[in-house]
């Protein structure tokens, strides 16, 4: 049993790559070292790394800000280049400034990638149609729906859906007549009619092969408390409240629980109040920050996965829970679809609907062998996936469509 869909035809061949230098201009945080810069974030910096393995010469163009406490440097990879913007708040008053910078970098390249985030890429698009380079656009979750759920203007609900409306206009003019790749089918559905051609793929994101668990090892006889974790930065946006209210439901029912969250933020005292008022002070563990070694011995020791979220792009944690064997539990947000095949390999409600979630989890609390068979075959879709692959698919598909030139290490060998 296996919910992963076939590979685009136009997928680059193991050992091909596109000739020449791309320009990612995009969110990525970075910060100064001794004399280069790096990516803070292990997650973007492994997909950045993916796809620069399959151009000559990659540069990723952004702003930067100062490491939080727990962030980790990830140092470039050999062909990978950074060209630092100022800060995001100053892109305000210095928006000519970054907007000549680019206009320098879009120069230097031969493709522009454009992540669609804030508002860096009216600039980017801007300066890349300047120069008459060609560009594409990545996105991985709807304008309207990121614009509604950021925790920005969230004092300010109106102000938040006059944003979402500008967002989507916005978007749309800007993608007219371009490429644009999505990590999400149904997104890329909906841009279809604004953009030239849109593409949605299954992104698999940043699993490893120590990812994986042996299947035959997969085991749900849990004993009391049965233990849920949940692997989220805490804003409201990820829902949490939500699944501490479902929790306490079937607490009341009898059901023994424990909620582990791996994960800080500035919602945390919020989640803490709750869980006090839910009477669940005993049962939720806030584990903060969680590096890669720790998280490995939480996915092991972890009854059920759970992401409970009102909007996501592409959550590298689900492929990650799957591929360690537990039964998970989402939302129908962003990619998760394209990830977890309802009631196959895992278990999806509606964002913001607790009955829907406290049903998700019963049925898995009250149905063991339902229970196997979703963790088993939840594992087993994720063999076969991984960045690299993903990555060939979508810039075969970008090759094609921009009339970029394909080379391989074999023929130059």
């Amino acid at each position: 049993m296996s919910s992963i869909p076939p590979r685009d035809p136009d997928s680059l061949r193991p050992g091909e790559r596109i000739a020449g230098r791309m320009l990612l201009i995009g969110h990525y945080v970075m910060a100064r070292g001794d004399d280069c810069y790096w990516f803070t974030r292990a997650g973007p910096a492994q997909r950045v790394y993916s796809i620069a393995r399959h151009v000559d010469e990659f540069v990723v163009m952004g702003p930067t800000r100062a490491l939080e406490p727990g962030e980790k440097l990830t140092e470039v990879a050999g062909n990978v280049s950074c060209a630092p913007l100022p800060p995001c708040w100053w892109h305000l008053i210095l928006w000519p400034y970054s907007l000549l910078r680019m206009i320098g970098e879009c120069r230097r390249a031969d493709v522009v990638r454009i992540r669609i985030q804030e508002y860096m890429y009216l600039p980017a698009t801007l300066a890349a149609w300047l120069t008459r380079r060609p560009m594409y656009f990545y996105i991985g979750a709807s304008p309207v729906s990121s614009a509604l759920t950021s925790p920005r203007l969230s004092w300010a609900a109106p102000l938040k859906r006059v944003r979402a409306i500008v967002d989507q206009w916005l978007v749309r003019m800007v993608i007219r007549g371009r490429v644009v790749i999505c990590s999400d089918r149904r997104l890329a559905e909906e841009l279809r009619p604004y953009a030239a051609r849109s593409f949605g793929f299954r992104m698999s994101n940043v699993l490893q092969p120590d990812d994986f668990v042996d299947p035959e090892t997969i085991n749900c006889d849990w004993q009391d408390p049965v233990t849920v974790l949940v692997v989220a930065t805490l804003n409201p946006g990820k829902g949490i409240q939500d699944l501490m209210r479902a929790m306490a439901a079937l607490r009341a029912e009898g059901h023994q629980l424990a909620l582990r969250l791996a994960g800080d933020g500035g919602y945390r005292p919020a989640l803490e109040s709750l869980a006090a008022e839910l009477g669940m002070t005993d049962a939720v563990t806030f584990l903060g920050f969680v590096g890669r070694e720790q998280l490995h011995e939480e996915y092991a020791n972890a009854d059920i996965f759970c992401l409970p979220s009102h909007s996501e792009g592409s959550p590298k944690v689900i492929p990650e829970a799957m591929a360690a064997g537990l039964p998970t539990v989402s939302t129908d947000v962003g990619n998760v679809t394209n990830i977890i095949e309802d009631g196959v390999t895992g278990l999806v409600c509606q964002p913001k609907d607790v009955e829907g979630l406290t049903a998700a989890l019963r049925r898995l609390l009250e149905d063991r062998q339902f229970a196997l068979s979703v963790a088993r075959a939840g594992r087993e879709s994720m063999e076969g996936t991984g960045l690299d692959a993903d990555s060939r698919e979508f810039m075969g598909v970008v090759a094609k469509h921009l009339g970029l030139k394909v080379v391989s290490d074999q023929a130059e060998a």
